[in-house]
This record gives structure tokens, sequence and C-alpha cells, in this order.
């Protein structure tokens, strides 16, 4: 898919901008992606290669679960629960990418319990909601990235067995409680 815009605005009818799964492989450059109730580009099972689009609002910007992830060149703009979740036993690769959220408009979950009954962050009820980019993968690579905004953290990554993760020219601005948390 290249060079198209996609914009939900005002239209609830599904929530989800793009939805690829079963084993599939999607391509995408220079697209603008917008306004999705839940999920602006959804992978399930299936390999993502995302590079030069712009993704805004909804509760994920991306989700990809197991299957390959690679960005490059992205701007991911105010995902209210994640910019990016990706979680995969392959490989994960992030370059040149820009994730940004509001402090007023993402979601804020303190670090202990929040005295009404609802776990911290990273408990049963929110899990790790608030962050920018949350990656699982046995291979992470991530170069050249902007974080900022996030109320809980900038960038979280976790290995999905064992594995390495590779951090290279990582800045991140405005983070609430954690800028990185490995």
């Amino acid at each position: 898919i290249g060079a198209t815009t996609q914009d939900e605005a005002g239209d609830g009818s599904d929530g989800v901008g793009i939805r690829v799964e079963a084993g599939a492989l999607l391509t995408t450059n220079s697209n603008e992606i917008a306004s999705n109730a839940f999920l602006n580009v959804w992978a399930e099972e299936a390999d993502l290669h995302m590079s030069g689009d712009q993704i805004t609002g909804g509760l994920y910007g991306i989700a990809s679960v197991y299957g390959d992830l690679t960005l490059s060149g992205l701007t991911i703009t105010v995902g209210f629960l994640y910019g990016v979740f990706a979680v995969t036993q392959t490989f994960i690769d992030i370059s040149d990418t820009q994730v940004t959220g509001d402090p007023e408009a993402t979601q804020n979950v303190p670090d202990d319990e929040d005295g009404v009954g609802y776990s911290e962050w990273g408990g049963d009820d929110y899990g790790y909601a608030g962050t920018g980019l949350f990656l699982v993968a046995d291979e992470i690579q991530v170069s050249t990235l902007h974080v900022e905004g996030y109320n809980n953290a900038g960038l979280l990554t976790a290995p999905f067995d064992s594995g390495t993760a590779t951090i290279d020219g990582l800045t991140i601005d405005n983070t609430g409680r954690h800028g990185i948390y490995i």
C-alpha cells in the first residue's frame, strides 16, 4: 500500500484501519492512517514492513503479534494506550522513527495501586499501558528513535524467550515515570 490516506474521524464502524493476519505480508510506504477508534494497524501472525508512514490516534497506533515487524521512517502520534505494541518470537527492527504522545491525552497508570482497587502499572488491570513502544521479541534492533510524551514509559523492551536488544541513537523526552524500562 503506498501514498494513500485513510482517515476514519467520526466513523466508529469497526475501529481498525488496516488488518493483516494468518501468514500475510503487508508492506506500506508513505501512507497516512488516522483516527481509527481501536487500532490503526493490526497484524496478527503476519509480517509488517512499514516505511515513511504517518500514524495518528487510536488506542494503539500499531499492534503486531507473532510476526516480523520492521518500521522505518515512521511518525506515530498519540496512540492512547501504546504507540507501538509488538510481541513476537522472531525480530523487531525499528529505525528513523518518532513516537509522540501527549501526557494529557495518553493513558496514565500509577506505579502503585490506585486506591480504588485497580492494580499498578504492569499489573493485571492495565498491563503496561501508557508506553510509547512496548517491544517483546528474541531480537530487537532499535536505531535513531525519538520517543516523547508518554506517561508511563517511553520504551519497554523484553525478550520473548531469550535474546538481545540493541539500541542505538535513542532520544527520550518528557516521559512520566520511566524513560526506558528493560
